[in-house]
């Protein structure tokens, strides 16, 4: 019997951020399915750990300690639920995902350097020099291998300032390049060599069936009532006011299961009319139980958009075509009307149920084929 291709694997997998860990299991589960080990590789960086810390553990300065004061003052059990929130994240990594064993820099994946067949980095903003846990090693520097490759991999912001030198050094031995926006292949293609093919891919969580998805999502419904669930992985102006104003049309709580504005969710809490409920204590697993159990999705993140597609569960995206990627997304998939902001929040909302998933199911299957023809091709797979 053939010995199966050793491939392995690197991204943010690590982040405690919904899309980040889902789309690593995403690669990760597409790579087995197409007959090739994987693995992980679980770099945590000092500076990782400083943005997702354990909250058993983290040595509060004053700021936090303030603010974990004015979040218990609304939030009772506030310190419970994001403690049960990192474990897990931290239990889907370890129990979802095959993952090496941990390195602490990049300098240390030298050590694995002649161990895989193929290394992948991808997808998520792996590129993307001003995340702030970026580090130069998702550009593979610390292998000769000849079987470089880049799945769907994002430079995040097209306007941002990089070291392109570097950057083109690192990539030209890449056996294949695949990205996941037009405009990220537009920005290497300006600095590349021009008979490079670069290939733009779906991000992986596209990769698998709604099936694959609900075998993992927890299998009780979360919140029993019907409700709005509202996701932004950062702070957007303007956005709680929109859901406070979907809540009071539609006669739904909305759902929020992270803080992003601290002193404008105390306020709402306090005097807005509209009803809000809070569910801290959500890892990746429970996010998609949230999402697929929705009446409806109010969202400022890519991923989120992504989820609802697949669930086909109605959505809007928050001003959705004033970021690339959502607005890449969204036009693709023919969902350049699903896009609000309280202008033109009032009618759009009464007729919100009325959305037709059939034009993305299409688009999603081909561009899915195409995918693991890349990949398969990329890997040298039968």
């Amino acid at each position: 019997m053939e010995k199966k291709k050793k491939t392995a694997t690197i991204t943010f997998h690590a982040s405690h951020n919904y899309g980040s860990m889902l789309q690593a299991y995403a690669l990760q589960q597409t790579l087995l399915g197409l007959g090739v080990d994987n693995e992980i590789i679980n770099l945590r960086t000092g500076v990782q750990r400083s943005l997702y810390p354990n909250p058993a553990c983290n040595r509060k300065v004053l700021k936090q300690w303030v603010k974990n004061i004015m979040l218990r003052s609304v939030r009772p059990f506030y310190n419970r639920d994001i403690l049960i929130k990192y474990e897990l994240f931290e239990k889907f990594l370890n129990d979802c995902m095959t993952v090496t064993r941990e390195y602490g820099s990049g300098s240390d994946l030298e050590q694995l350097a002649s161990e895989y067949d193929y290394f992948i980095t991808g997808s998520d903003q792996c590129w993307n020099t001003c995340c702030g846990d970026f580090d130069w090693s998702y550009y593979l520097p610390f292998t000769d291998s000849p079987n470089k490759i880049s799945y769907a991999s994002s430079l995040g912001p097209v306007d941002a300032d990089r070291d392109w030198n570097r950057i083109v050094n690192n990539l030209r031995s890449f056996r294949a390049i695949s990205v996941r926006e037009e405009g990220t292949a537009a920005e290497l293609k300006k600095h590349l060599d021009r008979d490079m093919d670069i290939s733009v891919m779906p991000d992986p969580t596209l990769l698998l069936s709604v099936d694959e998805w609900k075998e993992i999502v927890t299998p009780q419904r979360i919140v029993s009532h019907p409700y709005i669930f509202l996701y932004t992985p950062a702070k957007q102006r303007g956005l709680l006011e929109l859901a406070g104003k979907a809540s009071r049309i539609l006669g739904m709580p909305v759902v929020v299961s992270n803080i992003t504005d601290i002193l404008r969710e105390c306020l709402i809490t306090l005097h807005d009319k509209s009803k809000f409920e809070y569910v801290l204590n959500t890892g990746p697993r429970e996010f998609l139980n949230l999402i697929l159990n929705a009446e409806l999705v109010l969202s400022g993140s890519f991923h989120a958009l992504i989820f609802s597609i697949l669930f086909h569960r109605p959505f809007f995206s928050f001003r959705g075509l004033n970021d690339n990627r959502t607005k890449q997304l969204l036009n693709v998939y023919g969902f350049k009307d699903r896009t609000v902001d309280m202008k033109d929040a009032t009618d759009k909302l009464l007729k919100f149920r009325d959305v037709d998933f059939s034009q993305a199911d299409n688009i999603i299957g081909r561009e899915k084929s195409e995918a693991l023809v890349f990949l398969k091709n990329a890997l040298d797979a039968d």
